[in-house]
């Protein structure tokens, strides 16, 4: 099958558009408007592809996350929608603990000079010396 890509002028490609006509073309179109993300708009024998966002609607949602939404969004003058975007983008840009894990996997092990219990007891001692140092005890 065809990519969308290939199905586009260059016009066609800045407006986010695709015309599309033949009897192949068209085998194409019905294929790609089976895709939750396309919308199809006939004229004069030409059909064009447009490239949609996906809508999306929380149903039931509880009352007191809405209004804690809400809330955020006009802390930051931003409309609920324009806050509720921007805090999936950061919730997706967070790898997911097993992304996390396997990252894990593709690090070089590295040697240490000390266990890792004794350099987190040697930094503690580190810092309640500095501390009583600061306090003026001893």
């Amino acid at each position: 099958m065809a990519d969308a890509g290939d199905l586009k002028s260059p016009a066609a490609r800045r407006t986010g558009s695709s015309p599309v006509s033949g009897t192949s073309a068209q085998a194409t179109v019905r294929a790609l408007a089976a895709l939750p993300f396309m919308q199809i708009a006939c004229a004069g024998g030409k059909c064009y592809l447009d490239f949609m966002a996906v809508h999306l609607q929380i149903r039931d949602l509880p009352d007191d996350l809405h209004e804690t939404l809400r809330r955020r969004a006009a802390l930051r003058e931003l409309s609920l929608r324009q806050y509720t975007l921007e805090v999936l983008q950061a919730h997706c840009r967070q790898p997911t603990v097993d992304e996390w894990l396997d990252g894990l996997d593709r690090l070089t092990p590295v040697e240490l000079s000390l266990s890792a219990a004794e350099a987190v007891c040697e930094a503690r001692e580190a810092d309640d010396a500095a501390l009583m140092d600061v306090l003026g005890r001893s």
